[in-house]
């Protein structure tokens, strides 16, 4: 489910193990290839794409971005931080123009897509989906339309999940067992961070473990981190910051929380599991 570029590069990949897939799109085709979206790709990005032949294009008629101006009340400097680490830049690349690109690509392979294509319900357990036309069925199915598309409103998934708002600053749930925070302390400072650490430590049971997903900043040189360009990514866009293991162990402890174990992922990230002390 999805013609955006989650939908056609997992398309993608799926032909070429020689996979059958159909890829079914809500918007029609010419709407597809001309809609704005964002188009600044990260070097991981590129190099995936790279390396599994999507990024014809995109390294033809991409521009590279490697410099930050930062501009004040005392005067302006330019950070240069593809100068910096492994010298990664980003690479500016309308997303219209790659979906493009990647539509070319999973049609030459062999794959099918359908566009215009409205979708009155969805199966996960045998993997079909309900159209004006009909029903289509395959073995798997794949939400590739993000949390506000078709999948996840139409899903028998839904009725089994609650969503809650509210604001971690104030008040969590407190009935859980697990509570994740993934990828979100790094868009604060310190001080917030302990204030959402607090908010969880103060509302969850006692049996309850929390598990926090960031990438960790090395504890000494390694250039090859890509917890060092998100640093600056983060310091630019939110004021944020990515931190150091013995940093988040500090952040935990000052909220009452023990670090028990961490883990590493993929992409330099890391899983640190914590609970009350």
């Amino acid at each position: 489910m999805g013609g955006g570029p989650a939908g056609l590069i997992l398309g993608n990949l799926l032909r070429a193990e020689e996979i059958d897939a159909l890829v079914v799109e809500r918007a029609g085709r010419e709407q597809v290839r001309t809609r704005a979206r964002a188009g600044f790709l990260s070097p991981n990005s590129v190099r995936v794409l790279t390396e599994h032949g999507f990024a014809g294009g995109l390294l033809h008629k991409g521009r590279s971005h490697g410099v930050c101006a930062f501009r004040g009340e005392d005067g302006e400097f330019e950070l240069n931080y593809a100068g910096l680490g492994r010298g990664d830049a980003h690479t500016v690349y309308p997303q219209q123009d790659l979906v493009t690109d990647l539509i070319a690509e999973y049609l030459d392979r062999g794959g099918d897509i359908r566009f215009g294509v409205t979708v009155t319900g969805v199966d996960p357990a045998t993997a079909s989906v309900e159209t004006a036309e009909g029903v289509v069925s395959g073995r798997f199915l794949a939400g590739c339309d993000g949390s506000n598309g078709v999948t996840a409103r139409l899903s028998e998934v839904v009725g089994r999940l609650t969503l809650v708002p509210g604001d971690s600053t104030r008040s969590i749930p407190a009935t859980g067992d697990i509570y994740l925070l993934s990828r979100a302390l790094h868009d604060w400072d310190d001080e917030q961070c302990r204030t959402i650490l607090a908010t969880c430590a103060r509302n969850m049971p006692p049996h309850a473990e929390l598990f926090v997903i960031e990438r960790l900043l090395p504890e000494g040189a390694d250039p090859d981190s890509l917890a060092i360009p998100w640093d600056v990514h983060m310091l630019c866009n939110t004021g944020g910051r990515e931190r150091s293991e013995p940093d988040y162990r500090a952040l935990l402890a000052d909220a009452g929380f023990e670090l028990v174990e961490s883990h590493p992922l993929p992409l330099d990230a890391h899983i640190m599991r914590a609970r009350r002390r």
